[in-house]
């Protein structure tokens, strides 16, 4: 087919959606046939949004290489028709607010068997020369932390993409969408730090200090309570623990090191934390309500996994694991 399209996202050789003529976008544009600069086109390339993947796309929708066989009907290739779920999860249930914890109570419910999610981080390169250091255990009981290198940012793959818009998320890149991916399947918050921004490569968990400010991610310059648990680098803070990271160290489009961050917070500071500063997120209604303290290690594996497969990265050696006071199982 002969269409002219006047995107710039991709070249030759991209697998991209299109359109023929007929057929009915969302919107109701019909696909028609048109004559542009002497050039018969007969179709239309699709972005996201024109296809009611998305509220809003700057380009063409370009598809995994093998992600969708050429030719094929994108529709019926497409995870639909779909069932979503509206749950209300009760304070005292904090195990419900993952896809996982969901599954195990309708495995038990059912008398079904329950799929264990895979904690093999798989092969690994170099060890890391990251490091880590915890200065209040009783707030921060285990920080755990891996490196993931080589890797390159883009869009995640659509798949992920279209879940994470079903559970209220918008993606961003593929990075940051497997933090909130993993976070959404087994429970657990992560956050990922660009390491060439943290200074010495090291992380320090520890309170603020007097007078130190830090801007969080949603733009927001917050001047830091010495109540306050902060995640810093030598030179000063990066991320309001357990609620928000800091713009200074954010995943960028030229990142290719990430340190993964997986840790588990007391949940009184983070609750109180959060109020103080007005400052409410994902990560933080569920550390303030109580998160596994077992589930770190699972959950590191899980994202470096996924992050390097996506990615195209590896997965550095020597996994780094705080914890000087195992906390006893409740059950």
């Amino acid at each position: 087919q002969e269409v002219v399209c006047g995107a710039w996202n991709f070249e030759a050789g991209a697998v991209v959606p299109l359109s023929t003529v007929g057929a009915v976008l969302a919107g109701g544009l019909k696909v028609g046939e048109r004559e542009i600069r002497g050039v018969v086109s007969r179709g239309m390339i699709c972005s996201e949004a024109e296809l009611g993947l998305a509220e809003e796309s700057s380009g063409i929708l370009v598809l995994g290489e093998g992600e969708y066989p050429l030719g094929a009907d994108f529709g019926a290739c497409l995870p639909f028709p779909d069932t979503l779920f509206e749950v209300s999860i009760t304070p005292n249930r904090p195990d419900a607010m993952s896809i996982y914890g969901l599954a195990r109570d309708l495995a038990a419910r059912y008398r079904l068997p329950l799929r264990a999610p895979a904690g093999d981080v798989g092969p690994t390169g170099a060890p890391t020369t990251g490091r880590a250091m915890v200065e209040d255990s009783v707030r921060c009981p285990r920080f755990t932390a891996r490196e993931v290198r080589k890797l390159k940012i883009g869009p995640s793959p659509l798949w992920m993409q279209l879940r994470l818009r079903h559970a209220g998320v918008r993606p961003i890149s593929n990075v940051v969408d497997v933090t909130n991916y993993v976070m959404l399947e087994l429970g657990q918050p992560i956050h990922a730090f660009d390491m060439e921004l943290i200074a010495q490569e090291t992380l320090v968990v520890r309170r603020a200090r007097p007078r130190e400010t830090l801007t969080t991610l949603d733009g927001v310059v917050r001047r830091l309570d010495p109540e306050d648990l902060v995640i810093a680098s030598p030179e000063g803070p990066l991320a309001l623990a357990g609620i928000m990271g800091g713009e200074s160290s954010e995943v960028r489009p030229e990142t290719n090191r990430v340190f993964l961050e997986v840790a588990h917070f007391a949940a009184p500071g983070i609750l109180l934390s959060g109020k103080r500063h007005g400052l409410r997120s994902e990560a933080g209604t569920r550390f303030s309500r109580g998160v596994d303290p077992d589930l770190p290690p699972l959950v590191s594996a899980r994202a470096a996994r996924l992050m390097a497969d996506l990615t195209g990265g590896e997965v550095a050696g020597g996994f780094i694991d705080e914890y000087p006071a195992p906390i006893a199982s409740q059950v």
